[in-house]
């Protein structure tokens, strides 16, 4: 962590810095937990140019006021390229009660999200990837347009898909309307035998 990095977190938390450690890399970001002299535990988040890092502390802000329940960190300072936020610690490796929680987790999320619309206020990222949030009425669109398609062409551009698997994905889309409403109706169809089950279970108890 370089000496100019160290002074800016110092100077935002307004205390001295103990111990700073490597967390782990990935997208071309680094993370450091570091301790300070008052006993509180950070994390900071360096990336280069274009890492956005001061949308991803936006996106973490609104998530805590969102859903006040979830383990979110506090953001500290978001800068574009210095994400500075409370440090969470967590077991390691991630067991089945893990993901058991984490599951709780997600669902409360959705439950606390929902929204008349889809999309979002703004747009966001997912990793490194810009993630596009125009609000709409219909879900399979907007997650054929802005969560499949639009990510696999990026993809495309860069080198990292080829012609052929974009072009799969591409009449994947064109088949999405129809199969998803074809599930959906068959999920609504096993909720009310499932209804119609505990009814018949309720008359029979009677």
């Amino acid at each position: 962590l370089s000496a100019e990095v160290r002074t800016r977190i110092a100077d935002t938390v307004a205390r001295p810095l103990g111990a700073i450690r490597p967390l782990a890399t990935g997208n071309d970001t680094t993370l450091w937990a570091i301790d300070v002299s008052d006993g509180r535990r950070l994390c900071a988040k360096c990336g280069g140019p274009g890492s956005r890092l001061d949308l991803e502390g936006r996106m973490l802000r609104h998530l805590a006021t969102a859903a006040p329940g979830l383990p979110v960190p506090a953001v500290l300072l978001a800068e574009p390229q210095l994400l500075v936020m409370t440090l969470i610690e967590a077991a390691d490796p991630l067991d089945p009660a893990a993901e058991a929680h984490a599951a709780d987790l997600i669902a409360a999320l959705h439950h606390e999200t929902r929204a008349p619309r889809y999309g979002f206020p703004y747009d966001t990222l997912i990793g490194p990837l810009p993630q596009p949030n125009p609000e709409s009425d219909d879900w399979i669109a907007f997650f054929r347009d802005h969560r499949l398609l639009g990510p696999a062409r990026l993809a495309w551009e860069e080198g990292r898909l080829d012609q052929t698997l974009l072009g799969r994905l591409e009449r994947l889309g064109d088949r999405l309307p129809e199969q998803v409403r074809d599930l959906r109706d068959r999920y609504a169809e096993l909720i009310r035998e499932r209804q119609r089950a505990t009814e018949r279970r309720a008359r029979t108890s009677e």
